[in-house]
């Protein structure tokens, strides 16, 4: 396999290419990884918009889907593409967001007034 060159800003970049970087990331080459990560920003930006609806939540959700990329990079056994797993990972992290966002929502609705608590009693249970 040849070594991936260096230059983050090109306009295509091969399966090969991404997945030498990969390996290279694996191996701790941090350099490895945000380069591939900066060839996949665009296509994960939109995933992350399309998710969200907001583009504030969207870099959050990408910054999220970096950092635990960048911690579980060694399960990746490369039996999807690498863009694949990252959108896996954007999934499960959305997710995670979704239900914390419903557990406070639903709990600051529970602790309003005394007369809306008395009206939801029967409900929650």
């Amino acid at each position: 396999m040849t070594e991936p060159s260096r230059t983050i800003c090109r306009a295509e970049v091969s399966q090969e290419e991404i997945s030498a970087l990969v390996v290279a990331a694996q191996r701790g080459d941090s350099e490895a990884f945000a380069e591939v990560f900066e060839v996949l920003l665009k296509q994960l930006h939109k995933r992350a918009l399309f998710l969200t609806g907001h583009p504030e939540q969207a870099e959050d959700l990408l910054q999220d889907t970096m950092l635990e990329a960048w911690k579980h990079l060694k399960r990746f056994d490369g039996r999807a593409r690498f863009f694949t797993w990252l959108c896996s990972i954007m999934t499960h992290r959305h997710y995670d967001w979704l239900r914390r966002w419903r557990m406070k929502t639903f709990t600051d609705w529970l602790g309003g007034d005394d007369e809306s608590r008395i009206h939801t009693e029967g409900m929650v249970g």
